[in-house]
Parts: structure tokens; C-alpha cells; sequence
């Protein structure tokens, strides 16, 4: 590994053959490179070596931590940053057996994160719309997965690649797959939503580079990133724009569209403290099957404009013709009554002119067709009626049947 940061002085510390085998113990190159810098950073503002800390006493070293801790507080420094250190320089004593406790309250707490932006669905919107391919890819990929930034940028190109391939081949709308986080070793459920699916395909037919990484870029890049694109979007930022922030803002967005704790754990990669894993297939299940329904309202960065709303109209449509329809088919059923009746009246006509005739033998013809020809015309009126309101009926029947 390059060290290009680290000057003579600290090479010596950490070729240190102790050093270097605390180093070896942890699998990944920026867990390794973090812990360096911290051991480094802590030995040169304690103004102390290896050797020291090998010679030292438990009691010396705490009362070195504890002093350590003060100057960097009265600095400035956050509370994180100095726990950082310490946690590092910890598991370096703990390789070379020596363990530091602390009584509770002789450490600083951690701090809330109070000074970075909050991410809500606008803002990624609006960076997205901006973003490159390569950038459009990454985001929503991002957004779609709320990894941790090591794993994130760890991911194999290949395997996203034949993923991709065998959605297509299926005519997968959402890739769900299993893996495990490298940072707990806890297993996570996973998603690729439609938005992520379609950039990484466009993003990964154009690349040109052999990099076998899926993102071959720096978290350093990713943070410039998404500031230059908060930049040319014209987001208003209120603190500090973290890449962690995304994740964040995926558990946000799973809470509200009605996802569980255990579900969205196992979506985040977060412990549940399970040792069934037939119940981690039963939230496999309920992942599946919910997430494709949530998505286009709750989980998309990139809707399209409207789309929800038009699906609220087309609903308030058909309920209203259905509605309409009821109403109509009542409106017949009395009409058939009507038309009993009128039938009812006619065979009474019928019968009362044939009486007529046996009472009035010098009746003619012509005073029965006086008689009979209105009634025929408002007989095929009353058809006619029928017959348009039968054919608006089928057609109201037939767009529902569509819709």
C-alpha cells in the first residue's frame, strides 16, 4: 500500500512489526488507512512512540489518554474525532494485551449530528436532474441501496453487470438480493429500484475503463461530488453534505411509507437479533412484495411529474362511473316496470276495443286506427329511449371493464 500522506517519522511508526500486524487484522484498505492515520496523529500530539506505549503501565497510558483527550477538546476539536483516536489506539493496546478501561463519564460523549443537510426527496430530485450519467448512476444507486460509503464503493462491477443482465432476461422491474455487510457481518436484504436499474445500464454501456470497481472513484470524490451538485442545482444547504446522509434518508423514507423495524433493519444491514433465518425469509417475503407498491410514491428520486396524481384521477373517474353506472341500472329497472305496465295497458286496450266493437257494432275502422297510431308512436318512442340508454350503459360497461 502507498502512503503518500505520511512522511519518514511516521513510516517508522508504522512499519513497526507490532503495528503492522494490529493493521493486518482488519480486511479492509480504509479501516487500514484510517487507523494509521489516527495512531499516527495520537502519537505525535502525545509526543510518545511505540515503544512508550509497549513500556508504559494501564495507568499511565489512561492518565496519557485522558490528558490527550483535554488539550484536543480545549482545541476545538468534536467529540467524535477525539473518540475516534482513542477507540483506534485502544485496539492497538488490546493486540499487545494491554486493555484500558474507563469509568463511565471519563470519556467525552458522542455527539449528535447536528451541522449536516438533511436530505429530503426535493433536494435529491434536484441534484439528480443536474448529475452526469456516471453521477445519475451512482446517486441512485445510492438512494436505492443506503450503503455505508466503504461497501458502496467496494461493489463489483461484474456481479452489478450480470445482475443487470438477468433482470433483462426476466423482465425484472426491482433486483432484490442478499449480502452481507462487511463492517458487522450482519446479513442485509437488498434493492436495486427501476431508477437505479436504468442509470447503471446506461452508465455501464458507455464506460470505457477497466476498473473492476462498479463506482472507481474516492469517498473524497463522492463528497466533492455532492457538493458540486448541490452547486449547479441551487440547493439551499442547511449544514454540511455527508454521503451517510442518504442513508439516513432511506431509513427516513421506509418508516413512512409503513415498513417495520425488523424490516428495515434487514434492509439496512442492522442487527435484529434473530437466530431463525426461516424468519429472515418471511421478511424477505413481505420486503418484496411491498417495496415494488411504496415505490413510485415514497422511494423514487425521479418520478414522473404528475404521475401519482393522474393515478388519483383515474381512480376518482371509475369510482364515479361506477357510481353512474348503479344509478342507470336502477333508472332501467323502473323502466321495466313502466314497461310492464304500459304492456299491461295495452292488453286491457286491446281487450276494451274488442268490447268496444260487440257494444258498438257501427264503430269503423277508421275510428280504431284514430285509436291505435298515436299509441304505436309513443310505443316506438318509448323503444327508442330504451335502445339509447341499453347502448350508453354497454359502453360505460366496457370502460370500466378497461380501466
Amino acid at each position: 500500500m502507498i502512503r503518500k500522506q505520511f512522511g519518514i517519522e511516521e513510516m517508522k511508526i508504522l512499519d513497526e512489526p507490532s503495528v503492522v500486524a494490529w493493521l493486518n487484522e482488519f480486511a479492509k484498505a480504509s479501516t487500514k488507512t484510517q487507523y494509521e492515520s489516527r495512531i499516527v496523529r495520537f502519537l505525535q500530539a502525545t509526543h510518545t512512540t511505540i515503544a512508550d506505549l509497549k513500556r508504559m503501565d494501564v495507568k499511565e497510558i489512561k492518565t496519557l489518554f485522558l490528558n490527550f483527550q483535554r488539550k484536543e477538546v480545549e482545541k476545538g476539536t468534536k467529540n467524535n474525532g477525539v473518540l475516534s483516536i482513542i477507540t483506534a489506539i485502544r485496539s492497538y493496546l488490546i493486540s499487545i494485551d494491554k486493555t484500558v478501561d474507563f469509568r463511565k463519564g471519563q470519556l467525552v460523549n458522542l455527539e449528535a449530528d447536528n451541522s449536516s443537510h438533511i436530505f429530503v426527496n426535493g433536494d435529491l430530485k434536484l441534484m439528480f436532474d443536474v448529475a452526469s450519467t456516471f453521477e445519475k448512476a451512482l446517486l441512485s444507486t445510492a438512494v436505492s441501496q443506503g450503503w455505508e460509503i466503504s461497501s458502496f464503493l467496494e461493489q463489483d462491477r461484474k456481479v452489478v453487470e450480470s445482475r443487470l443482465a438477468h433482470a433483462v432476461q426476466n423482465g425484472d422491474k426491482f433486483i432484490f438480493f442478499n449480502n452481507t455487510r462487511q463492517k458487522t457481518g450482519v446479513a442485509r436484504f437488498c434493492v436495486l429500484n427501476p431508477l437505479a436499474i436504468q442509470w447503471l445500464s446506461k452508465y455501464l454501456a458507455v464506460r470505457k475503463d477497466n476498473s473492476p470497481l462498479l463506482f472507481d472513484i474516492t469517498q473524497d470524490g463522492v463528497q466533492k461530488m455532492l457538493y458540486r451538485l448541490a452547486e449547479q442545482s441551487g440547493l439551499k444547504k442547511t449544514g454540511n453534505l455527508r454521503f451517510h446522509n442518504i442513508r439516513k434518508w432511506l431509513m427516513s423514507r421506509l418508516s413512512r411509507c409503513g415498513f417495520n423495524q425488523f424490516q428495515i433493519k434487514f434492509l439496512m444491514g442492522k442487527s435484529i437479533g434473530l437466530s431463525d433465518s426461516t424468519y429472515l425469509q418471511t421478511l424477505q417475503a413481505e420486503i418484496e412484495e411491498k417495496y415494488p407498491t411504496v415505490y413510485d410514491e415514497h422511494l423514487n428520486i425521479s418520478p414522473i411529474i404528475g404521475l401519482a396524481d393522474t393515478k388519483k384521477e383515474l381512480t376518482n373517474i371509475k369510482s364515479e362511473l361506477t357510481e353512474t353506472i348503479v344509478s342507470q341500472a336502477k333508472k332501467i329497472e323502473k323502466l321495466d316496470c313502466k314497461m310492464t305496465e304500459i304492456n299491461d295497458c295495452l292488453g286491457g286496450l286491446g281487450a276494451a276495443i274488442d268490447d268496444l266493437k260487440l257494444k258498438h257494432p257501427d264503430i269503423t275502422i277508421d275510428d280504431l286506427r284514430a285509436i291505435k297510431e298515436p299509441l304505436e308512436k309513443a310505443i316506438d318512442k318509448i323503444n327508442e329511449r330504451m335502445s339509447l340508454i341499453l347502448g350508453y350503459l354497454e359502453k360505460q360497461a366496457d370502460f370500466k371493464q378497461e380501466g
